[in-house]
C-alpha cells in the first residue's frame, strides 16, 4: 500500500514535468512563428502603403532613399591610391604611439595608487605599533 501511493506521486511528478516542458516547447515555437507573421504583417502593411502613394511622391520618396540613404561605394586601387595607404599608415602609427603613451601613462597612475596605499598601510602599521 505505502509502495503504491509512493509510485502515484512521483508519477504524477514525472507527469507534471512533461507537461510543463512540453507547453514550454509549445510557447517557443509559437513565440518563433508569431515573431514571423508579425514581419509579414509588416511587410505587407508597408507595400499597401506604397501602393496607396500617388506615383510621384513614391518616386520622389525611391530616389531620396537611393541619393541619401544608400551606402557609399568606394573604389581603390593599391598601385593609384599609394597616398591613402600611406596616410592610413601614417593614422595607424599616430594611433598606435597614442596607445603607447595612454599605457605607459595608466601603468604610471597605478603604480603611483599602489604606492599611496602602501604608504596609508605603513603608516596605519607604524601608529598601530606593528
Amino acid at each position: 500500500m505505502f509502495l503504491s501511493v509512493i509510485w502515484i506521486y512521483l508519477s504524477c511528478v514525472v507527469v507534471l514535468n512533461l507537461l510543463i516542458a512540453l507547453m514550454a516547447d509549445s510557447y517557443s515555437r509559437i513565440f518563433e512563428k508569431a515573431e514571423l507573421y508579425a514581419r509579414i504583417d509588416r511587410a505587407r502593411f508597408i507595400i499597401e502603403f506604397e501602393r496607396t502613394l500617388p506615383k510621384e511622391k513614391m518616386e520622389r520618396y525611391e530616389n531620396q532613399i537611393r541619393e541619401e540613404y544608400a551606402p557609399e561605394i568606394v573604389t581603390f586601387d593599391p598601385v593609384t591610391d599609394r597616398d591613402k595607404i600611406d596616410m592610413v599608415e601614417e593614422q595607424v602609427q599616430a594611433l598606435s604611439e597614442k596607445i603607447d603613451r595612454l599605457e605607459v601613462l595608466i601603468e604610471k597612475n597605478i603604480l603611483v595608487e599602489l604606492q599611496k596605499k602602501l604608504e596609508a598601510i605603513d603608516q596605519a602599521l607604524t601608529l598601530y605599533n606593528y
